[in-house]
């Protein structure tokens, strides 16, 4: 019984096959349908194969560099004249500056203390030109370790006045030492 498969161009060939006449019913009744099938012949399969290769690595390399470009995309560098709400990059360098001129801050050292001392100083002056809807609480921790007893913690809570004391709050923390001591 004659059965139809493809050719390399893409048309009906009839040939000897069990189940032929169905496909050439087919042929008839659905032409535009059966051109989405795939050839049978290994070198069209072989050239459609390389051809999806070669386009998904097009995509790939168009693509990549766009979506790893727009997700990793830093923001400008604000000058320090911004508004004092808003995040400066200038700004903040001015306290990197004061944090690092003296040096490694190994601690129980005078640069330790000099580092905590600014910290302390520029939490107040935080405070003080904050507004009343904002709170500040400033705790110094003492503690000891080892035989080093001047130590200290500085945990800075910022709420709001007129909520619960339960209620969540911003706590800042961090190291201010930048060195390990013996």
């Amino acid at each position: 019984m004659p059965a139809t498969s493809w050719n390399a161009v893409g048309t009906f060939q009839s040939g000897p096959v069990l189940g032929g006449s169905l496909c050439t019913q087919a042929q008839q009744h659905f032409p535009s349908q059966l051109t989405l099938l795939k050839s049978n012949n290994q070198t069209t399969l072989y050239q459609s194969l390389v051809l999806w290769a070669i386009l998904f690595g097009c995509l790939f390399l168009v693509a990549g560099p766009l979506a790893l470009k727009l997700s990793y995309a830093l923001p400008s560098v604000e000058p320090r004249t911004i508004p004092s709400h808003f995040f400066s990059e200038q700004r903040a360098r001015d306290y990197y500056s004061n944090l690092t001129q003296y040096g490694p801050r190994v601690i129980n050292t005078r640069v330790d203390y000099l580092t905590r001392d600014f910290l302390i100083s520029q939490i107040h002056r935080i405070h003080s030109t904050a507004t009343s809807a904002v709170q500040f609480d400033l705790s110094l921790q003492n503690f000891t370790t080892h035989d080093i007893d001047q130590l200290q913690n500085i945990a800075v809570r910022i709420s709001n006045p007129s909520s619960q004391p339960d209620t969540p709050c911003l706590m800042l923390a961090a190291h201010y030492d930048s060195g390990t001591f013996k």
